[in-house]
């Protein structure tokens, strides 16, 4: 640490790179150092090793989670320290599935499960966005959490913000107490405003939805979200528990279909 630091950053001399026996791991998922600069690296250095791990992301060597691919990397490693074969990929489960995109508009917007049109399309736009505001509490952790009632703002994906309270519950626990939107919007036209305040397991309210299909919505007791939406009734099933940090990260079911 207390290396003296060079006055300019140095530069490699010229000519290739030597020979040096090297192992190089990169996660498939790294966005810090991509795979990409793995085989550049590759195709520079003589008799590198290249070695890519799925569904993994930066610092594959030092995860705290073990995984199978995880564990192919160590095998790896010590096998090129004991001159032995080495793989080029470890494949494993991918514990998190990619959330799709945002809708750029309200018509690209499936409707919710078990209503149709416009009305459905905007349930499942009020759907979407208070998953989000929830999912934007959640991104504190438990040390972060422990001064009680912690009150987070969060912008809009489109417009609007939203305040909420969380606060840890043990050690690795984090809990959404209340959730504020103003105006809050995740689809493009369709903005939402009102409190969530959690009671018991979940979180329950009523909201006021702007946009095409004006109306109000409510989060009703055995986890659905219905009102009425340019006149129509609409309900779909909906839960919005208060998750710990670990468990928000996981796969999450569809926001439309509970």
């Amino acid at each position: 640490m207390d290396w003296p630091a060079a006055s300019r950053v140095p530069e490699l001399g010229p000519g290739p790179l030597p020979a040096v026996p090297a192992l190089l791991i990169n996660g498939e998922d790294d966005l810090r150092t991509p795979v990409e600069q793995l085989q550049a690296l590759a195709a520079r250095l003589p008799g590198a090793r290249p070695l890519t791990v799925a569904a993994v992301g930066h610092s594959v060597l030092s995860r705290g989670s073990r995984t199978s691919q995880t564990a192919c990397a160590g095998r790896a490693l010590r096998d090129f320290l004991a001159d032995r074969p080495t793989p080029t990929r470890c494949d494993g489960p991918r514990p998190l599935a990619p959330r799709p995109p945002p809708p750029r508009t309200l018509a690209a917007t499936p409707a919710a499960a078990g209503t149709a049109g416009l009305p459905g399309q905007s349930l499942r736009a009020v759907a979407l966005a208070l998953d989000d505001a929830r999912r934007g509490a959640l991104a504190v952790g438990p040390q972060e959490a422990e001064v009680r009632r912690l009150v987070l703002s969060l912008g809009g994906m489109r417009a609007g913000f939203a305040q909420t309270r969380t606060r840890a519950e043990g050690a690795r626990t984090v809990v959404v107490d209340a959730i504020v939107l103003e105006r809050f919007s995740y689809v493009p036209g369709v903005r939402i405003t009102g409190t969530l305040k959690r009671r018991g397991a979940a979180l329950r309210g009523t909201l006021r939805v702007e946009g095409s299909m004006r109306g109000t919505v409510s989060l009703r007791a055995g986890g659905t979200l219905g009102g009425r939406l340019g006149g129509a009734e609409v309900v779909t099933p909906l839960v919005l528990p208060g998750l710990s940090a670990a468990a928000a990260s996981r796969p999450s079911m569809d926001p439309a279909r509970g």
